[in-house]
């Protein structure tokens, strides 16, 4: 049989993913959950807890709101709560959260001119995040720089829902050029990759068009352009195996 992150002997793996926001949420049911099932991982995804009221639609209270992170504590409350709901010994947990605006109370926080290598610090922060969880079943993982750098990894997919952004896709294709990398794209407010894209496809709307885009480049595509999404995938998959 094959073993859940608990060791037990099992033929399934859950996997419970708490994510940033809607976009997130919409990759993982879209593009990532149809991959990962296919090796026996079977994942869903809910945007992290943000805060509560009543409901902008009917005025009923006790209304969850959902997205956008403003400070650690959030996704520390979220996740915990999960791990409470789901106690079972086929259930693993994971995260997609941008590195792009991270909360500065974030566990291993260092401000940006501390960060010498993107990658060795991105490890620091999940390193410390799984410390702070204390949870063998928690894989922690952090997005460089944001979700919009897996869109990068092939540019010319924004032309499905943008056709017209011809003159964009090629400015695109060089700043990845420039920068080494899709997950490098990140230069600051103005220049991280969502403003990017933003700036040179106007039409281009986060929680249509960028799930959207990543279903046409596909999880290996972004596998093979994605070293930090790489090593993600890696210890998912070994979930299974």
């Amino acid at each position: 049989g094959r073993r859940t992150c608990l060791g037990g002997d099992r033929s399934i793996v859950r996997l419970n993913i708490t994510v940033e926001g809607q976009t997130e949420e919409e990759f993982v049911s879209a593009s990532l959950a149809p991959y990962l099932g296919q090796q026996g991982v079977f994942a869903k995804a809910r945007s992290v807890i943000t805060g509560t009221g009543r409901s902008p639609v009917n005025g009923s209270g006790g209304y969850q709101f959902r997205g956008g992170l403003r400070s650690y504590r959030q996704p520390q409350e979220d996740i915990a709560v999960w791990m409470r709901e789901d106690r079972g010994q086929d259930a693993c947990f994971t995260t997609m959260f941008d590195l792009y605006a991270l909360p500065n109370d974030w566990p291993g926080w260092n401000a940006p001119d501390e960060r010498p290598d993107v990658y060795r610090y991105v490890r620091q922060l999940e390193k410390a995040f799984a410390g702070d969880i204390a949870d063998r079943r928690f894989i922690p993982y952090i997005q460089v720089h944001e979700f919009e750098a897996l869109l990068l990894s092939e540019p010319r997919s924004l032309l499905a829902p943008h056709p017209e952004a011809k003159d964009a896709v090629t400015a695109l294709e060089k700043a990845v050029g420039e920068a080494g990398g899709p997950e490098l794209v990140n230069d600051g407010s103005e220049t991280h990759p969502a403003r990017r894209i933003q700036d040179l496809i106007p039409r281009y709307r986060k929680t249509v068009s960028g799930p959207a885009a990543a279903r046409g480049i596909g999880i290996n595509c972004i596998r093979e352009k994605c070293p930090h999404f790489n090593d993600w995938l890696e210890r998912l998959i070994a979930l299974a195996q």
